[in-house]
């Protein structure tokens, strides 16, 4: 699965495969992708999340999307979403940038899924993990694991 184009829009191809192919789906403006429990999740620039189920022939397929969650996008603040998942648990991350001219965090927010609800819970204390953030993945690992060196 990967996001495209100037729109930001969703494709899929199986190792082996050529041509990507777009999926057909009603939102575009992605801004992060991950696989999780046999599905993509997928979220738009407003926070918009996208399930998408892959069927075992491409040609047929067609995103199942729900919107699980939708963050309203404030116009003072630049947003930005990630995907993450940690303890086998899908996590969104919201980082807003309260200038758009120099991109500091001002805040961000975690929010879990709730499979069977639907909806997300936001998670006031991270544990033990560290959060690493980036534009084509992001991770989070358990800090006693890593090592650091000055």
């Amino acid at each position: 699965m990967a996001i495209h184009d100037v729109d930001c829009k969703l494709a899929v191809a199986r190792p082996g495969d050529v041509p990507w192919i777009p999926l057909q789906c009603s939102y575009q403006g992605f801004q992060d992708v991950i696989f999780y429990k046999g599905q993509f999740y997928a979220v738009t620039e407003t926070g918009r999340i996208v399930v998408c189920r892959i069927g075992d022939r491409l040609e047929n397929t067609s995103p199942k999307d729900s919107s699980v969650m939708h963050f309203l996008q404030y116009p003072q603040m630049e947003t930005s979403f990630y995907l993450v998942e940690r303890l086998g648990e899908l996590l969104l991350l919201v980082s807003r940038f309260p200038d758009k001219v120099v991109p500091e965090t001002g805040r961000f927010k975690i929010y879990k899924l709730n499979l069977r609800k639907e909806s997300w819970c936001e998670l006031m204390t991270f544990g033990e993990h560290a959060l690493f953030l980036g534009i084509n993945t992001s991770v989070a690992l358990l800090a006693s694991d890593l090592e650091f060196s000055v």
